[in-house]
C-alpha cells in the first residue's frame, strides 16, 4: 500500500508531473469538468455556500499576500508575461469578459452593492494610496504612461469614438453642477504652485510646436468671439483678425504670441492689437498687460490692447483709442456699422 511519503515523492517525480499535467490540460477533461462544475452552479444553495467561501478566504490579508507574492514570482517569468499578454489582448478573450460583466451588471443587487463599495471613502482611499505607491516605481510610471498615450491615440483615431465623447461632454457641460464641480476642483488643484508650475511649463513648450498650435486653432474653429467681432465691424478692413493663429512671433521671453488682429500691412506697421478677457487675464490686470506691450516693443513691435472692460463701458472711447494706434495713414474704408 503506497504511504503519504510515497504519494507525496510520486508527485514531486518530473514524468508524474507532466502526465497529469497533460491528462489535466486535455480538451475533453476540460470539457467534463466545465459541464460538471455548470450543473453544480445551477443550485442555489451549493451557489451561496460557494460564493461566501470564496469570499471569506480571498479578503484575508494572509490570502492576499499569497496570492501577490505568487502572482509576482509567475510574472518573473518571461513567457508567462508573453502567453497572458497574447490572452488578455485577443479580441476574444475581451468579447467573453465583455459579455460576462454585462451579464452580472443585469443583476440590480450586484450594481448596488458595486455602487456601494467604489463610491465608499474607504474604497477610494485604499485606491488611491495604492496608486501612490506604485506610481514612486519609474519603471511602472513610464510603462503606464506609454500604454495610456498609445490606448487613447488608438481610441481618438476612431470617429465614432469622438462623436460619443463630444456628446457627453456636451450633455455634461449644459447640468449646472457639472460644471460647479469641474470649477471648484480646478480651484483647488489651482492653488498647488508646484502643479501651476508644472502645467505652465507644459503649455509653453507645446505652444512651440507648430503642429500643436494648429490643432488648437482647428479646435476652436478659429473664428472670433463676440467681442473681437465687433472690432473687426468697426475698424478699417486693414485691420486683420489673426486669432487664427495666421500671425504669430516668438518674443524676447521664449513666448510664442498671437495677437487678435494686426494692422496691415504689418511688415511696415508693426502694429498688434489685442482684446483681453478680464476672466482670462486677471493675473495681468495689475499693470494692464504692460509687460506684454514690453515684449513687444522689444521687437520694434506696437502694441495695443483693448481690454474687456473697456469695451463695454465705453465704446466710443476704445474706438478712438483705436485709430489714435492705427493713425490718419493707416485708416482705410471703416465698414458701415
Amino acid at each position: 500500500m503506497e504511504t503519504h511519503g510515497e504519494a507525496a515523492r510520486l508527485r514531486l517525480c518530473a514524468p508524474f508531473r507532466q502526465k497529469m499535467s497533460e491528462i489535466n490540460s486535455s480538451e475533453e477533461l476540460r470539457k467534463k469538468r466545465s459541464e460538471h462544475f455548470k450543473r453544480m452552479w445551477q443550485d442555489d444553495e451549493y451557489r451561496q455556500a460557494c460564493t461566501e467561501g470564496i469570499r471569506k478566504a480571498v479578503t484575508t490579508d494572509e490570502h492576499r499576500q499569497k496570492a501577490s507574492e505568487n502572482s509576482k514570482r509567475m510574472w518573473q517569468d518571461e513567457d508567462y508575461r508573453q502567453k497572458m499578454s497574447e490572452i488578455h489582448s485577443s479580441a476574444e478573450h475581451r468579447q467573453k469578459m465583455s459579455e460576462a460583466i454585462k451579464r452580472v451588471w443585469q443583476d440590480d443587487e450586484h450594481r448596488r452593492k458595486m455602487s456601494e463599495i467604489y463610491s465608499s471613502t474607504e474604497h477610494r482611499q485604499k485606491m488611491s494610496e495604492a496608486a501612490k505607491r506604485k506610481w514612486q516605481d519609474e519603471d511602472y510610471r513610464k510603462k503606464t504612461s506609454e500604454g495610456i498615450s498609445k490606448a487613447a491615440k488608438l481610441r481618438y483615431q476612431d470617429d465614432a469614438h469622438l462623436n460619443k465623447l463630444r456628446e457627453i461632454g456636451k450633455q455634461a457641460m449644459e447640468n449646472y453642477e457639472v460644471r460647479q464641480k469641474i470649477s471648484e476642483s480646478m480651484k483647488r488643484v489651482w492653488q498647488d504652485n508646484e502643479y501651476r508650475q508644472k502645467a505652465s511649463e507644459t503649455m509653453k513648450q507645446l505652444w512651440q510646436q507648430k503642429e500643436f498650435q494648429e490643432k488648437i486653432s482647428k479646435a476652436r474653429n478659429a473664428s472670433p468671439n463676440i467681442p473681437e467681432t465687433l472690432i473687426v465691424m468697426l475698424t478699417p478692413l486693414n485691420v486683420r483678425y489673426t486669432g487664427d493663429r495666421s500671425f504669430c512671433c516668438t518674443l524676447s521671453n521664449g513666448h510664442t504670441a498671437n495677437p487678435d488682429f494686426v494692422v496691415e500691412p504689418v511688415e511696415k506697421t508693426k502694429k498688434v492689437i489685442y482684446h483681453h478677457g478680464i476672466y482670462w487675464h486677471r493675473n495681468e490686470l495689475h499693470n494692464r498687460g504692460q509687460d506684454l506691450i514690453d515684449q513687444w516693443k522689444q521687437l520694434d513691435f506696437e502694441c495695443l490692447i483693448i481690454w474687456e472692460d473697456e469695451l463695454q463701458d465705453d465704446l466710443e472711447g476704445v474706438l478712438n483709442k483705436i485709430a489714435e494706434f492705427i493713425g490718419e495713414e493707416n485708416w482705410q474704408l471703416t465698414l458701415p456699422i
